[in-house]
């Protein structure tokens, strides 16, 4: 997640100034919620049970790619031969 906080303050121009760091989104919304600062976080249902306030970032553009990972040499279950399938058709049906 460091990094795309960092990219996407480079994208402005800008530089987190960075007190806290940690590999748990969770952990970081409890210090917020407890009055350690802000933080740029993927959005979780549980910050809805959390005294914050969500902001969404809408500017600058965030683009994450995803990759399905498969094994052909094991047996993979019907619906995990189908979901595979959809992906490598590019998401349609």
């Amino acid at each position: 997640m460091r990094d795309v906080v960092d990219g996407l303050f480079a994208q402005i121009g800008g530089t987190p100034k960075i007190a806290y760091e940690t590999e748990e989104d969770q952990v970081i919304a409890g210090l917020v919620a407890h009055g350690f600062g802000i933080s740029v976080v993927p959005y979780m249902e549980m910050l809805l049970r959390l005294d914050v306030k969500i902001l969404q970032i809408s500017r600058p553009v965030l683009e994450r790619n995803f990759y399905l990972v498969s094994n052909d040499k094991i047996y993979l279950p019907p619906a995990v031969r189908q979901f595979r399938q959809y992906v490598l058709n590019g998401g349609y049906l």
